[in-house]
């Protein structure tokens, strides 16, 4: 499980997430967290953390696990592999 770059988990909220990265033994810093910007996005979450918070980051070959988790039952988890990605700016409208 540590072997990937960064780990983007949907940002539902502050608790699980720190739960997961305390039950899983993993480092905060490979926890991109975009909660407390956008509150809870539904399911451009980890979308919006990858753009916002790791755009800067995905020089070179980065492997990322992302994990969509919802009420029941109901979860995904993806690994996908970025190699020198560009990300645009977000553009925030009012």
């Amino acid at each position: 499980m540590q072997n990937f770059d960064y780990y983007v988990f949907y940002q539902a909220n502050c608790f699980m997430n720190s739960y997961l990265a305390k039950k899983l033994k993993l480092e905060n810093s490979k926890i991109p967290e975009t909660l407390s910007k956008y509150w809870n996005t539904s399911s451009v979450s980890i979308p919006f953390t990858i753009i916002d918070r790791l755009k800067e980051s995905l020089e070179g070959k980065k492997e990322l696990l992302l994990c969509g988790l919802g009420v029941g039952l109901s979860r995904a988890t993806a690994v996908v592999s970025f190699n020198d990605c560009k990300i645009s700016q977000i553009v925030e409208v009012d």
